[in-house]
């Protein structure tokens, strides 16, 4: 074998960093065999570098080392939390013997959206959910202040009522926006005032000695905003011939189209949908007047859930509109997304509230 090829068969054709004892080794056959290279700035340039990059790579190994083991015990710690929360979270709600319960104190009608609506939120946190609709709209609210009903799509006044700091039991996670030209893509809407179409009646005005029907006491757009435009024209609920409780929106019209009411205030987007579903019923009526717009009644929250489980629900539904599952629920539903919302933005009906009471 010839020196060429032992050399070849000694040394692997691809590189390799050599080890400190190598560099160590040679180094001191340089000194030996070179006394000019005896001294580090005697030494050229190049070489020192290679030298200092050689020490550096030894001497950082053990320390990039330890670094990656840091990050690697974080990573693992962080999901144990994480994985300690949600475990934490689904036992406490098991210890309750309940699911997390989800409920609407809006037009029976949005019912079927927001059973969709608790699916998706289950599915999502991986948490058993139910939907309570077997109950009174009073029994909803009082649930909701106890603690017992955990997520409910509320009217905005009784919000209101809700957020004083005296007796504050729940917060805001979001409001929905309706399609639609006139909602201009925020969370509002309206309080269409509806007549039958061969009613006498033409304005607000015209109502004095009417029937009015509300679908119930306390609601803003089919109760306060009507109360709110008597106020305005310096006139008292005597204006009206008879107030009557129908118990929803969907029997108000009703008894608009029977002929057993003359007017009813009727929430806009339940209207929208409603006249979607049956559009033979937009020939019978007229909306004489609408008094808006409003903020839109949120989905809310009770101050007895976890803080973590209450933003994890805020996220989910700001961003339903996002994952193509949420957005065929909200579509479905008349809906283009849910949108963030804060207290401030109900100031208008505590202003309309306040003029009302006063």
């Amino acid at each position: 074998m010839s020196a060429a090829s032992s050399k070849s068969s000694t040394w692997p054709t691809a590189p390799r960093r050599r080890s400190t004892s190598f560099v160590a080794s040679n180094l001191a056959a340089v000194r030996l065999k070179c006394p000019h290279a005896q001294k580090a700035e005697d030494t050229p340039l190049h070489i020192r570098t290679v030298r200092q990059q050689e020490r550096f790579d030894t001497a950082s190994r053990p320390t990039r080392l330890a670094g990656l083991v840091c990050d690697m015990l974080y990573l693992l710690s962080s999901a144990k939390r994480t994985k300690r929360w949600h475990t934490k979270t689904k036992r406490d709600l098991m210890n309750t013997n309940a699911a997390l319960r989800i409920t609407s104190c809006q037009a029976p009608l949005m019912d079927e959206t927001c059973r969709a609506i608790t699916g998706y939120l289950g599915e999502r946190l991986a948490l058993p959910v139910t939907f309570v609709d077997d109950l009174s709209w009073p029994e909803r609210y009082r649930q909701l202040d106890a603690g017992e009903i955990a997520v409910a799509w509320v009217c905005g006044a009784p919000y209101v009522r809700r957020s004083d700091p005296s007796m504050v039991s729940i917060e805001l996670l979001a409001a929905p926006v309706w399609q639609g030209v006139r909602y201009g893509d925020q969370p509002v809407y309206f309080s269409d005032v509806v007549v039958h179409r061969n009613s006498p009646f033409h304005t607000i005005g015209d109502l004095q000695g009417a029937t009015w029907v509300y679908n119930e006491a306390g609601s803003l757009s089919g109760y306060e905003a009507m109360r709110y435009q008597l106020v305005v024209k310096g006139l008292g609920d005597d204006y009206f011939g008879q107030m009557v409780e129908s118990g929803a929106h969907q029997q108000s019209l009703a008894m608009i189209l029977a002929g057993k009411a003359d007017v009813a205030a009727i929430d806009s987007t339940v209207l929208d949908t409603l006249l979607a579903r049956r559009p033979e019923i937009e020939a019978q009526i007229r909306v004489v007047d609408g008094i808006g717009p409003y903020p839109m009644p949120p989905w809310v929250v009770s101050l007895r859930v976890a803080p973590e489980l209450r933003r994890a629900l805020r996220h989910i539904f700001t961003t339903m509109h996002q994952d193509a599952t949420g957005r065929a629920i909200l579509h479905a539903g008349d809906m283009v997304r849910l949108a963030p919302v804060s207290d401030r933005d109900y100031d208008a009906i505590r202003a309309l509230l306040r003029a009302v009471k006063a």
